[in-house]
C-alpha cells in the first residue's frame, strides 16, 4: 500500500491473479477488479489507504489515477504480481 501508487491503481482497476509473495510468504490469491469507479474515486481510496493506520504516504491525486488508467489501455485481464513488480522500462 506504500509503494508505488499507480501499482495500487492498477489492481483496483484491473484485479490481480496468481501467486503474490509478502515477506516471504506465498499466497495463490485472485483479486477481483473495482469496475465503474472514476479516477477521482480510486485516488480518494488510495489516498485513504495510503494515510490510514498512522501512514503518512503521499494523497493519490486524480490525475495521476488517469495517467495510469492511459497507461495501461485497453487491458481486460488481472495483473500478476511479476508483472507489477517488474523494473519499469523492461
Amino acid at each position: 500500500v506504500l509503494g508505488p501508487p499507480d501499482r495500487l491503481a492498477k489492481i483496483v482497476m484491473h484485479g490481480l491473479t496468481g501467486p503474490v509473495t509478502v515477506r516471504g510468504t506465498t499466497w495463490s490469491m485472485e483479486m477481483p477488479p473495482v469496475p465503474g469507479l472514476s479516477d477521482e474515486q480510486i485516488a480518494g481510496l488510495l489516498t485513504y489507504l495510503r494515510r490510514e493506520w498512522e501512514h503518512t504516504a503521499d494523497p493519490v491525486s486524480p490525475e495521476a489515477v488517469a495517467k495510469t488508467r492511459a497507461a495501461a489501455g485497453p487491458r481486460v485481464n488481472a495483473w500478476t504480481a511479476e508483472e507489477l513488480t517488474r523494473k519499469r522500462g523492461k
